[in-house]
Formats: structure tokens, sequence, C-alpha cells
């Protein structure tokens, strides 16, 4: 790994109001995949900063630096994709990898996105012929109802998913710890449906629905 400074704050150490937590850092690095029938190397580059660490005796504290990857030369899948995974759908969460980096929100909306094609696959109607009017869309939430008949768990993850979604299109930039909700519910509804059944995540599907939106913040991070 390189990194230095931005000139954005190495022109302003003088300033009073000058601390290293305002310190602007870019850097780039190679890193290789771990697995033996893989080790790809992927070139990453980034931005970072200083964080004040607490030693291990909590008796003493420094400024570290730390780093947050904004591009990389290949995208990474965040979660496995079955074989069987119908292409628009793994098309969308591919995109949904490469944007995480750059915009969480757009991230979150890909996967939207994607639920919408799966229950295209799963054969949910996008629309209805409603009397004296032509083709009405059906929205999204309304589509997840009419599948939970059939799929209740399904249908209850890919509600979850839906308010994340929401909340990269109403609320903002996300942070990619919510992203990361989304897509580890995503994982194991397309691990139910494409390559075998397993426990779903109830908690965090159960929390999501209920808060209508991301789920409480986890454990203070930097992403």
């Amino acid at each position: 790994m390189h990194f230095d400074e931005a000139a954005s704050s190495r022109w302003v150490h003088s300033e009073e109001w000058f601390d290293p937590d305002q310190t602007e850092l870019r850097f780039t690095a190679l890193l290789q995949c771990n697995s033996d029938k893989c080790k790809e190397v992927v070139s990453v580059c980034g931005r970072g900063s200083y964080k004040q660490v607490v030693d291990e005796e909590g008796s003493d504290w420094s400024w570290q630096p730390y780093f947050l990857p904004l591009y990389a030369s290949l995208p990474v899948s965040f979660i496995p994709l079955p074989e069987s995974t119908p292409m628009r759908v793994a098309d969308q969460l591919k995109l949904s990898f490469t944007l995480l980096w750059s915009s969480p929100s757009a991230a979150a909306n890909h996967v939207r996105i994607a639920v919408e094609n799966l229950q295209d696959a799963l054969r949910v109607p996008r629309a209805r012929r409603i009397k004296g009017v032509r083709m009405a869309r059906i929205m999204l939430h309304d589509r997840i109802v009419e599948l939970k008949p059939r799929s209740p768990d399904v249908a209850e993850a890919l509600l979850a998913i839906k308010w994340v979604g929401n909340a990269g299109s109403h609320l903002g930039e996300l942070t990619r710890d919510v992203v990361f909700d989304a897509y580890d519910i995503l994982e194991i509804v397309l691990e139910d449906l494409f390559v075998k059944n397993r426990d779903v995540k109830k908690k965090l599907i159960r929390e999501i629905n209920r808060r209508k939106g991301p789920r409480a913040k986890r454990a203070k991070s930097l992403i």
C-alpha cells in the first residue's frame, strides 16, 4: 500500500483549528484473493484520515491512519450468486457491488431493482388490467404482498430489502453497513430459491420491517 496526504489538508497544518483527524489521505493498493483456486490481483484506491486509537491497556492513545476504498479495478462479489440466479437479478447485483465503494445509496437502488426482477422470475405480475383503464403498474410493496401466500418467508425477506432500498432513494446517502444488511438478506433468499433451504435471519428481517427502514446502527463503523 502507498498513501500520501492531499494538498487540501497539507496547506492548513499551521491553522489553530487543525487536528490530525482533519487530514485527508489518498491511497492505492494491490490486493490478492487468498483462495488457492483464484489468486486474482485487484487494484484499489480511495481516501483516508487519522483516528484516535486507545492501546490495549486503555492507558494511552495515539493517532492511527484508516482507509476507505472508493474504487476497485474488478467488482467484488460481496455475496455468492448461485449459478441458477436469473441473469437480470445477477446483473443488477453486480452493478450494486461496483457502486458500493462510491455511492452506497446507488448500490441500494440496484438491490431494489434486483428484487423487482426476482419477482418477475417468480412470476409475480408487474401490472394488472383495471376496468376502464389500460394496464396499471403494480407497486413493489403490493407485488411482495401478492407473493406472501405462496412464499411467506421469501416475501418477508424481500419486504425488509425494500425498506432498505427506499431509504437509498429518499433519505440521502446511506452507509455501507445498511447495504450489507440488504446483501445478507438477499443472499439467504437466493440460496432458499436457487440452492437449498436454510434458516432465514429472522431477527434482522423483523427489525427492518418493524422500523420500516434501516435497523439501528451497528457498533461504531468507519463506513
